[in-house]
């Protein structure tokens, strides 16, 4: 357990730490910290008690903490306690167990609630039975691309095929055009592979779904010659090996 003075400290390095490594997963300023993660007015509490903050350390190294609160509860007179979790954040897949099994571990407690959780993480699997978890899906973010060239600049890819994408976005129209994307990304006037919104461009890139997925919910249209009119939209391999 640590207090509020060490975690303005330890938590935000952690915490860029593995931000690398997660899509989506968004920079904070100082003021991010202080004024919303850290703080705790009473007025956030809902009959909770005050946040509280706990460090995961591996050869005295930190590599994972929690952000939570405990409200006490009693049901015909038994502890039916609840911890509420803002956010848990480990460097590797044992510091975010080891944290999660403190949270479970918390005495009087009979319910967890977490307010974020990534579908695809790994603790899904860890537990002996995963449908205890109780997991409902949420929207978690959006992600709107305001400039489609520098997005696609800011990222690298997995294969060396470019793609050329056709790209719609009538809010903003200065998005909608070709651009090849491959070892490096530019604006492009040759025949496009994939035609595509830019929202499910948006979904792609930060991994929610790939090319393959959305071709078959019939979000993408694949325009490469001998597939149109099949039937099926069966989207060449190296186009989600790109955008991978």
């Amino acid at each position: 357990m640590i207090g509020g003075d060490k975690a303005a400290r330890v938590l935000p390095d952690i915490h860029d730490r593995v931000r690398p490594d997660v899509p989506g997963m968004l920079a904070r300023t100082e003021a991010w910290w202080t004024e919303f993660k850290l703080a705790d007015p009473k007025e956030w509490r809902r009959g909770a008690g005050p946040k509280l903050f706990a460090l995961y350390e591996h050869d005295g190294e930190p590599e994972g903490y929690t952000i939570y609160r405990v409200k006490d509860e009693r049901e015909e007179g038994m502890p039916r306690g609840r911890v509420r979790v803002p956010e848990v954040v480990g460097v590797s897949n044992v510091a975010t167990r080891e944290v999660w099994r403190f949270l479970f571990g918390i005495d009087l407690v009979s319910r967890v609630d977490a307010e974020l959780l990534d579908p695809g993480s790994p603790l899904v699997l860890m537990v002996s039975d995963p449908r205890s978890l109780g997991l409902r899906l949420f929207d978690g973010l959006w992600l709107r691309l305001v400039d489609v060239e520098a997005a696609l600049r800011g990222r690298s890819y997995a294969a060396d095929e470019p793609i050329v994408l056709e790209v719609q976005d009538t809010l903003c129209p200065w998005n909608e055009g070709r651009y090849r994307v491959g070892a490096s990304v530019e604006r492009s006037d040759d025949e496009p592979d994939l035609e595509l919104q830019v929202g499910d461009l948006a979904s792609v890139y930060l991994g929610g779904f790939d090319f393959h997925a959305l071709a078959r919910g019939e979000r993408v249209r694949e325009l490469r010659p001998g597939s149109p009119g099949t039937g099926e939209c069966v989207v060449p391999d190296d186009a989600s090996a790109v955008l991978r």
